[in-house]
């Protein structure tokens, strides 16, 4: 519950301090998130919503998004 009440918000992801993996899967995110920077995106789509949303998500994550109505 508390998972899904974070991931709401504008964040990445939500990663509890349980065991030693879940560092592990931080490290190989962070890393991600880097290599994202260097990475575009273009996203298609006439739906308005559906666009700004999946745009949303992409920078969220670093990429450099780019919306178009049509191709």
């Amino acid at each position: 519950a508390i998972r899904d009440k974070v991931l709401e918000r504008d964040v990445v992801d939500y990663i509890p301090k349980e065991n030693s993996q879940n560092y592990d899967y931080l490290n190989r995110l962070i890393s991600r998130l880097e290599k994202n920077k260097s990475t575009g995106v273009v996203v298609v789509s006439t739906n308005r919503v559906l666009r700004s949303k999946t745009v949303s998500l992409l920078q969220r994550h670093n990429f450099i998004a780019f919306e178009c109505l049509t191709a």
